[in-house]
């Protein structure tokens, strides 16, 4: 047994990525006035949320998929260890086992983030029912997952509660994320995938049409975080020191959705060499956006 193996099925260049997500909630958050205080918190929540949860739930998803070509932050998977779901699960049941013990809303929100997890990827029944082989339940399952549930994950680290706030800012990421996802299966897709051979959102959609949605989702649910913000008496505060970042936020993220709708528009799956060079510049603008949103709102 290639221990490696299992380590690699985390798909390590995920958790940054992944971390940025539920950093989002954390910036609003109050904040320890002790620094080192704030990066012990941190690393804590990295490791529950990027490695625990999302890594165990990647493992999961590879076992089951049985992968063996290019998938989401692994170029050259290694064939599935034979016990890859077991150690998902045990990643799962040490999240289970830490939010347990800090309680409250953040560890309900881990409870029903690992009950999405299973529901996205183990088969279910005689039919083997997976949820990521149903359209727009694949892609609603991993907008709420790295949406509502990271943001709030984020959120709720230092105890608080999901409030209003908190819940109107997980639904428009969800929307955003779910606007986004389809970017990342589109590389992965051929002109013999179709939806009754190949099952997802986007090849249920078709290629040019979730990227039509998904840049029209993005930018309302940018629009609708502008008016949150704008509206918000709490983030007063931060208009006069640290509006620019916010500014960098709105412009760097309409610039990824002015490049979905050029990619929409001149689709063809024959260039796989142009659409993973979309597919990077997507992602990488909206990362940037929303590290950009952090810097803005971290107090």
């Amino acid at each position: 047994m290639n221990f490696n193996h299992y380590l690699i099925h985390l798909r390590p260049a995920s958790f940054l990525p992944s971390f940025i997500f539920t950093l989002s909630g954390y910036a609003i958050s109050i904040k320890p006035a002790d620094v080192g205080t704030v990066a012990i918190e941190l690393i804590q929540l990295f490791f529950i949320f990027s490695i625990l949860l999302f890594g165990g739930t990647c493992a999961i998803n590879s076992f089951y998929d049985k992968d063996t070509g290019p998938i989401n932050f692994l170029t050259n998977p290694p064939l599935a260890p034979k016990y890859l779901h077991i150690f998902g699960y045990f990643c799962h049941f040490m999240a289970f086992i830490v939010g347990c013990s800090m309680g409250g809303d953040f560890f309900k929100l881990i409870i029903i983030s690992i009950i999405l997890s299973f529901i996205y990827s183990v088969p279910i029944g005689s039919q083997q029912w997976r949820g990521k082989n149903v359209p727009i339940v694949d892609n609603l399952i991993n907008a709420i997952g790295c949406g509502f549930i990271s943001f709030n994950l984020g959120y709720t680290f230092n105890h608080h509660l999901v409030d209003l706030n908190s819940t109107v800012f997980g639904i428009i990421f969800t929307l955003t994320v779910f606007g986004s996802f389809p970017v990342t299966q589109i590389f992965q897709i051929h002109q013999t995938d179709v939806k009754s051979k190949f099952k997802n959102y986007t090849t249920y959609l078709g290629v040019k049409k979730s990227l039509y949605v998904g840049y029209l989702l993005i930018f309302f649910g940018t629009l609708a975080a502008t008016l949150q913000i704008y509206f918000n008496e709490v983030f007063y505060q931060n208009i006069n020191t640290k509006i620019i970042f916010f500014i960098l936020y709105v412009v760097i993220t309409v610039i990824s959705v002015l490049i979905m709708k050029n990619w929409s528009i001149n689709y063809s799956y024959k260039d796989e060499k142009k659409n993973l060079n979309y597919k990077n510049q997507t992602l990488k603008l909206l990362l940037v956006g929303r590290l950009m949103w952090i810097v803005f709102l971290w107090r």
